[in-house]
């Protein structure tokens, strides 16, 4: 029991400073690209309504009904820490939709809850990135923003030969499983196995779509979506607004210069149900990570159950840690310097206010400084410390150099040292 007290919760994470810088490099990158193409910063609660989750479509049945942490606070209200953002921005979106101009790009960065077997790629405490655009209907809104999630990976220093984005139509699946297909019972089930379609074999796949159902002449239809492309449905295209939608998409991004990021993948179709349109998801191309690293697409409906009016909505979320696996594999995490540049060592008491002096110099051009504290350790055992911490410079301010005015800088990596003066000391320690 004592061990178990030293350990985090299952599936959460202690992120000790460089675990943590690697995180926030992320949320830098989330942040800036996003705020270079227009969208606006928010937060929601950590926690809300229970009923927020399991209102009809507003979550994807194995989110509100299993993976849900949920309790009964003190007033006998269920309360549910957040799994996903989606619920709680069309929440805020529909509480004012009367007065916001349309259209309105929102993102956040958060983190969420979900009870769910934890492996590679998925752990029960993680953060998204959440951006949305809101109020628009046009395909020109789902363009933007694959653009943008494009173009993060971009900033990252990826390229299209590390990850593929693939594209389909939720609309258009479902109108050609009813129509072409004739499936007309069990679509939900259905639609859950071909969502998973990649992660098992052929004949598991028949199996289960034979089990829910399925004849011989259907199973063989679904199983040869795969590497169908659109010229193949050109005779549907007047008859479904979601395959001519889905074109749209496509055409908008080869427009855009980005059409080697994109592919159409017909057994698409995203797990939640409140996806009314187009859709898409982005994996790794490394083949260390088999799951999809985020997705997104068109959710037209879900504003619509907290405003009572529908309001087009469309959006991707990208997580912290599948993310951090894609970064890794290719060898895109940068050289993040996350602990003092300088450490102020301290010869004795009388010392204490000519090293606090350079300690300030230092501080006050933005270079992150140490000052020892001093508790009667001699220099070289602070020089040890400065080494174990691998502090790139030591700064010497003893008796010799007060007399002086100066100090002793130390490099720590080539070994050198120099006597500085304040004013040449933080130009000296920046230059490296």
């Amino acid at each position: 029991m004592k061990n178990e007290l030293y350990q985090p919760y299952r599936g959460t994470r202690d992120l000790y400073p460089k675990d943590y810088a690697k995180q926030q490099y992320m949320f830098d990158v989330w942040r800036k690209v996003c705020l270079r193409f227009g969208f606006e910063e928010y937060l929601a609660p950590l926690v809300e309504k229970r009923a927020l989750y399991t209102a009809k479509q507003a979550s994807g049945e194995e989110v509100s009904q299993k993976e849900l942490y949920w309790f009964t606070d003190q007033g006998d209200r269920e309360i549910a820490i957040r799994p996903e953002m989606t619920p709680s921005v069309s929440r805020m979106i529909g509480a004012r939709i009367q007065s916001l101009p349309k259209p309105q790009r929102w993102f956040s960065i958060a983190n969420f809850m979900r009870y769910e077997r934890p492996q590679k790629g998925r752990i029960r405490e993680f953060w998204q990135l959440n951006a949305d655009t809101f109020g628009v209907s046009s395909v020109e809104a789902d363009a933007e923003i694959v653009e943008l999630s494009i173009e993060i990976m971009r900033e990252f220093g990826a390229d299209h030969s590390m990850f593929k984005i693939y594209i389909n139509n939720r609309e258009w699946f479902l109108w050609w499983l009813t129509t072409i297909v004739g499936v007309s019972e069990n679509i939900q089930a259905i639609t859950r196995i071909i969502d998973n379609i990649k992660k098992s074999s052929d004949r598991e796949n028949e199996e289960k779509l034979h089990e829910v159902g399925l004849l011989k002449d259907q199973i063989e239809k679904i199983m040869g979506l795969n590497g169908k492309v659109l010229s193949d449905f050109e005779d549907y295209m007047s008859k479904s607004k979601g395959l001519s939608d889905l074109k749209a998409l496509y055409d908008k991004i080869v427009d855009k210069g980005l059409g080697e990021y994109v592919k159409v993948d017909f057994s698409l179709v995203r797990g939640f149900d409140y996806y009314t349109g187009n859709v898409f998801e982005q994996y790794d191309l490394s083949g260390e990570n088999s799951r999809s690293m985020f997705g997104g697409g068109r959710y037209d409906k879900l504003v619509g159950l907290y405003a009572g009016v529908d309001v087009p909505a469309v959006g991707f979320a990208p997580g912290d840690v599948p993310m951090g696996l894609f970064l890794d594999s290719w060898n895109l995490i940068p050289n993040l310097s996350v602990g003092p540049q300088a450490l102020v060592t301290v010869f004795n008491e009388r010392t204490i206010q000519y090293a606090q002096k350079a300690v300030d110099t230092l501080r006050g051009h933005e270079i992150r400084t140490e000052m020892y504290l001093f508790d009667g350790e001699n220099v070289g055992d602070q020089i040890t410390y400065a080494s174990k911490k691998a502090i790139p410079f030591v700064i010497i301010a003893g008796p010799d150099e007060m007399t002086k005015q100066v100090v002793m800088l130390k490099n720590m990596v080539t070994g050198t040292q120099k006597a500085v003066t304040f004013i040449d000391l933080p130009k000296e320690v920046l230059k490296g």
